[in-house]
């Protein structure tokens, strides 16, 4: 039933928005030439583990919390350097309580309207009084160079974050430390806001053009707490049962049953080449058509058939190692495949 709405104040309501009751003067700068108009809340966010605990940030650079419900705030010094005039100011586009720790507290600021393009992420866990600066760009897995729109943190897994900026969305498996892209069918596109789905471990990502998009954070999730992978990394082992039923028609106007094996991949970079059975006497069998794997994590299917002179076969019973051979001929690692028989 507890609504919050902002302004240049922060708003409650008890009723589902029958009846507003209003917390807090102006938490702006109020007034300054150039904002629209006179400054204006940007995000508010209440903890998850504190009722009443709240923070918010505005168009003119403040941030600000409340520890009692809205009644009295505490302006927090900024992560970046301001201007003495408070003429041109950071736009704080995201605060965020932590799920899992009452004083954590994530910011995000955007300064491209003061021709600054970076992407600024940061958190405090006392306060404010010190600042930590997550994925900077000049790390190899830091964040690329995009104004920060959105930021969310999973209530499961605190090592795992996710950022949304102007090109796309990102992924972090230990709390900021190294970033990746979050999923190579997401399009270079404006990134708005995030919300993720816990009972399905999906992200809900709005966009600026591409509408919604749903991604599947199992693959993240299974990895919280390390580092993001730099190199060719697939899962080790994948178990596959067999079917006398491969290959056959469910009804007589169908088509054949295909099979695939899925498996969860991080690549560097974009790859193209040709998926390989490679048994356990070395005879490989390549899958039908070119292979492609994009850059970061995702969940590849990849065939459990190939062709032959014969016609379309499966693998038999026995051990199998996926090879992905790239264009210029070297041999990347996939997951060992064990083909059992069904129970």
């Amino acid at each position: 039933d507890i609504l919050y709405m902002a302004s240049n104040r922060v708003h409650r309501s008890f009723d589902q928005g029958v009846n507003w009751e209003t917390l807090s003067g102006d938490l702006t700068r109020g007034g300054i030439p150039g904002n629209v108009p006179f400054g204006t809340i940007t995000s508010l966010h209440e903890s998850p583990l504190r009722f009443g605990q709240l923070a918010v940030g505005t168009d003119d650079g403040l941030i600000q919390v409340s520890r009692d419900g809205g009644y009295s705030w505490t302006q927090l010094t900024s992560p970046v350097p301001q201007d003495p005039k408070n003429e041109r100011t950071f736009w704080v586009s995201e605060v965020l309580w932590s799920a899992h720790h009452s004083n954590r507290l994530y910011v995000g600021l955007n300064a491209y309207r003061l021709d600054h393009f970076d992407s600024y992420v940061f958190v405090t866990e006392n306060d404010g009084r010190t600042w930590k600066r997550l994925g900077d760009r000049t790390e190899a897995v830091g964040l690329p160079a995009e104004p920060v729109n959105a930021l969310i943190e999973s209530a499961d897994w605190e090592d795992c974050l996710f950022v949304g900026t102007d090109g796309g969305c990102y992924a972090s498996l230990d709390r900021g430390a190294t970033w990746s892209t979050l999923h190579p069918d997401l399009p270079r596109v404006p990134v708005h806001d995030l919300v993720i789905q816990e009972r399905e471990n999906e992200l809900v990502i709005g966009t600026h053009g591409r509408s919604i998009w749903v991604a599947d954070l199992n693959p993240w999730l299974d990895r919280a707490g390390e580092a993001i992978a730099t190199d060719w990394t697939t899962d080790e082992a994948v178990d596959l049962e067999w079917s006398d039923r491969w290959g056959q028609k469910g009804w007589a106007w169908s088509e054949p049953r295909t099979v695939e094996v899925a498996f969860d991949a991080f690549a560097p970079e974009r790859t193209e080449g040709q998926w390989l059975w490679v048994d356990s006497a070395g005879t490989e069998q390549p899958v039908d058509g070119a292979g492609v794997v994009e850059k970061g994590w995702q969940t590849l299917s990849i065939p459990a058939q190939w062709t032959t002179d014969e016609g379309v076969e499966f693998p038999a019973l026995g051990t199998y190692q996926l090879q992905f051979r790239t264009e210029s001929g070297e041999g990347l690692k996939g997951p060992e495949v064990t083909v059992e028989a069904a129970e």
